[in-house]
């Protein structure tokens, strides 16, 4: 596992805190082991994309602002 996955995996563990199950922190931990769980995985990355962009507009920022 590079430092990028495991970066985005700690990072999905603060937001979802008390949301994941034992089974979901273990697969974040190990990664995947079987097709099922890699299925689990990427869904678990693509709902922490969607809380980092919601998390980026939320603050105000976007991308290519020019200021006049």
């Amino acid at each position: 596992m590079n430092i990028e996955d495991r970066e985005w995996r700690e990072e999905y563990i603060e937001f979802r805190n008390n949301q994941l199950s034992p089974n979901k922190i273990r697969i974040l931990a190990t990664g995947p082991r079987s097709p099922s769980t890699s299925w689990i995985l990427d869904a678990m990355y693509q709902d922490w994309k969607n809380l980092k962009s919601q998390n980026y507009y939320e603050s105000g920022s976007t991308a290519g602002d020019v200021e006049d």
